[in-house]
């Protein structure tokens, strides 16, 4: 039992309380990942939050420390081999953009996930492999850099 509402309230003209249908009108809407239709885990989602708010909190810890370190390396004037020198082969490094690499491939597809189940009519089980591969892509990657930039410290 939907009323009739101005177009600003609501993108689809109609207001239908907490829980929307699923076809209203002609108008259908993706059940998203927090609908309780029986294909979401309240244990996992909670998880989920949780996780993607800790690594928010480390990402923009490190962030931090990221910018400021290349605003030092800019202002000083160092180039690329400078900086080699300096952190290439740098256990601490290494290990902080590790961490840095791990805390992307938890929050980001976190995200992507969420943003996915609101914009497509995936099935929940394909957003949640594509967010896995993404997470497992992103980890790879970012952990080929670091160990590659920590190797060239021993070449310099």
């Amino acid at each position: 039992m939907c009323r009739k509402l101005s177009k600003k309230s609501q993108s689809n003209g109609f207001y239908c309380g907490a829980k929307a249908c699923h076809c209203h009108c002609g108008i259908k809407r993706r059940v998203g990942l927090n609908d309780l239709d029986g294909a979401s885990n309240p244990a996992i989602e909670t998880k989920l939050w949780l996780a993607q708010r800790i690594s928010a909190v480390i990402l923009a810890l490190m962030v931090f420390v990221h910018l400021g370190t290349i605003m030092y390396a800019v202002r000083d004037g160092l180039t690329a081999a400078e900086i080699i020198d300096r952190v290439g082969g740098h256990l601490g490094w290494a290990l902080f953009y590790g961490l840095f690499v791990a805390a992307l491939a938890v929050h980001a597809p976190i995200g992507i996930r969420a943003i996915l189940a609101e914009i497509t009519a995936l099935p929940r089980k394909r957003i949640d492999l594509l967010c896995f591969m993404a997470a497992v892509l992103i980890a790879y990657l970012g952990y080929r850099v670091v160990r590659d930039f920590y190797a060239l410290g021993s070449i310099a």
